[in-house]
């Protein structure tokens, strides 16, 4: 009995860490929105501010518009005023010699100066010969039938120009057949193109999916953004692609284990120094970026299970054999931080056979078979005693909460964390904390040999690791002491 409760302690505590890891995530989710949302209530004042400004420089022009116009018609009102009075005037002197006219003008001002009186050019008419007119008229016919004449023979050329001229009608054909040729060209472009979004239109999306993801992630890790943020701009490419799961468990896996081989290129290892990479600087990125992602598009055990294939193929695909020797550091990781659960871990591992054990495949099975045997024994032995004891443990249910399965679990004899003294001098939620801790209480240094378990080990085979030894190889190199803080006073 005291086993099952402790499955199902285990799985409960799981599960918290897994909704309070959700729950932060959706917290700064939220957080980064109402900063957005201020962001855009100030660009919206601004914008709101700069167009009210446009439209009053717009209203002022106009009334300056305006005010020109009122002006011009005016200045037209008058003109026409004075047109009329010098058509009046006209019509009251019709009978108006040059000599009136110039008279007129002294008193108007409307003609122009000119003195007709010593003008002889315009006053006086050459005398008209009448035959001369005639015939000077029949002339200018017999010119215009002429000049018609050629005009017409001028267009009978025109027409037919490949007669007249070789090289015009070779250079009209070598044009006509560039034109020709270009047309032709852009046809077949245009329905290749059209073949080619008809027949795999949902190809190209996930292509495009994938880039445009891989690129984001990238660039937020690079950047320093928030994983909150990273996840927004994952969800609006999720919105404008709709990609299905399988393309996006492969964008995340292509991406994150792209990640990691650059990280152990950049840092010029062997295999012993990738060991201690992953226990410390990219476990401590994985933690701040990429768990958050992970836990939000990794859910059930279906999708658990095509991450891991997706990741093994895309570390079969780059045949990195630094990242296959320490696989299991990897897995354990994802493991231990609630990325995968054990039956997801157990199906990949027994879903396809390694092959030659020289095969990066091979490697990875080999690397990751003790850890996977822990797990094998650990949840097979607690899934038996839960089934033998359904009948007789009726506390036990789907409708037990968290608190009654942590005070079975306090009220058991058995169990290790039991201790009255610093129970009763903590409150719940530290002790449900150290709880989240003591669970996690296991490191992938004690998973490094590739020995199968031995048979006479327990069925929580949880107690039986051997001690960790990381702290001595890994920590103490990188943490430093910590340094006083200098205090400064300030005298006024």
């Amino acid at each position: 009995m005291s086993k099952s409760k402790q499955h199902s302690y285990h799985f409960m505590l799981r599960e918290i860490r897994r909704l309070r890891s959700e729950n932060a995530c959706l917290t700064e989710s939220v957080n980064i929105l109402r900063d957005d949302l201020r962001v855009e209530r100030d660009s919206r004042k601004i914008a709101d501010e700069c167009h009210q400004k446009f439209c009053n420089e717009a209203i002022d022009c106009q009334a300056k518009l305006e005010s020109e116009l009122v002006e011009k018609q005016e200045e037209i009102e008058a003109l026409k005023e004075e047109l009329d009075e010098v058509k009046s005037s006209s019509s009251n002197s019709s009978g108006m010699s040059y000599h009136d006219a110039a008279y007129f003008k002294k008193r108007s001002g409307f003609w122009g100066c000119h003195d007709f009186d010593s003008d002889t050019e315009y006053t006086s008419l050459p005398p008209i010969d009448p035959d001369k007119e005639t015939i000077s008229m029949e002339h200018e016919d017999d010119d215009y039938e002429e000049e018609y004449d050629d005009d017409d023979d001028d267009d009978d050329d025109d027409d037919t120009p490949i007669s007249t001229s070789p090289f015009r009608s070779f250079g009209s054909d070598l044009v006509g057949s560039i034109f020709e040729q270009g047309d032709s060209e852009d046809e077949d472009q245009d329905q290749d193109q059209d073949q080619d979004h008809g027949e795999n239109p949902s190809r190209s999306n996930d292509t495009q999916f994938e880039q445009l993801a891989s690129s984001h992630l990238r660039q937020a890790f690079v950047s320093r953004l928030t994983s909150a943020r990273a996840n927004l701009e994952l969800d609006d490419l999720m919105i404008k692609y709709d990609p299905s799961n399988t393309v996006l468990l492969r964008s995340l896996a292509n991406t994150f284990i792209s990640w990691l081989s650059e990280t152990v290129e950049q840092a010029d290892v062997d295999s012993a120094g990738t060991a201690k990479l992953i226990a410390t600087r990219i476990q401590a990125d994985f933690l701040q970026f990429w768990k958050s992602i992970l836990e939000r598009h990794i859910q059930d055990e279906a999708e658990q299970c095509q991450f891991l294939q997706e990741t093994e193929k895309t570390i079969l695909k780059a045949n990195t054999k630094l990242l296959a020797d320490n696989f299991h550091r990897l897995l354990v990781m994802l493991y231990k931080y609630d990325i995968v659960e054990g039956d997801a871990v157990t199906t990949w591992w027994h879903g396809q056979l390694g092959g030659p054990p020289e095969t990066v495949a091979a490697r990875m099975r080999n690397v990751t078979r003790k850890f996977v045997e822990w797990i094998d024994s650990s949840e097979d032995s607690n899934s038996d005693m839960s089934d033998q004891d359904t009948d007789t443990d009726p506390d036990i249910c789907d409708g037990s909460d968290c608190d009654t399965l942590i005070g079975q679990h306090f009220d058991d004899p058995d169990s290790k964390n039991s201790n009255d003294d610093n129970d009763n001098s903590k409150n719940p939620p530290e002790i449900l904390d150290n709880l989240l801790e003591q669970d996690k209480d296991y490191c992938v240094c004690q998973f490094d040999t590739t020995a199968p378990l031995p048979p006479s080990t327990p069925a929580n085979s949880r107690t039986t690791l051997p001690a960790c030894t990381c702290p001595s190889k890994y920590l103490q190199e990188d943490v430093s002491p910590s340094k006083p803080k200098k205090t400064v006073r300030i005298a006024m």
